[in-house]
């Protein structure tokens, strides 16, 4: 091969590695998106008695059996101060069947960040249902 065949050749390669690797990434089904993305899905929130401004999940990384949500952050706006937070998830396997999780007591007037939580997690949640309400 001559030299300039050589660095076409070369160049040719890297850039289908690169639009590779591109490709992949995209597909990956990852997010940064503090929405109702998330990997594996999608997750409809149904929210009552508050404004929440953002959610972010935590996610059992040993779980073999798919996406496993361990722990919801729930960010509220200033107007749902000293209200009682209820929070569940609704597994794609038993549509029917909530699993509730505990949360903090009530929105703190400084962070307005509420952690609920459940040990045993929820496998593909597709729902997650809020109920904010005067303590």
């Amino acid at each position: 091969m001559k030299t300039p065949t050589k660095i076409i050749t070369a160049l040719a390669l890297a850039g289908i590695a690169v639009a590779g690797g591109s490709a992949f990434t995209a597909a990956a089904g990852l997010t940064d998106s503090q929405t109702a993305h998330f990997i594996g899905g999608s997750v409809a929130q149904s929210i009552t008695g508050g404004t929440l401004a953002t959610t972010t999940y935590t996610y059992d990384a040993t779980s073999l059996a798919g996406p496993t949500v361990t722990a919801a952050a729930l960010t509220f706006t200033s107007a749902s101060v000293g209200k009682t937070v209820h929070a569940s998830f609704t597994p794609a396997a038993a549509p029917g069947t909530p699993v509730v999780f505990t949360c903090d007591v009530t929105v703190p007037d400084i962070s307005f960040l509420v952690t609920c939580t459940n040990a045993t997690g929820v496998l593909n949640p597709t729902t997650l249902k809020v109920t904010v309400a005067e303590s």
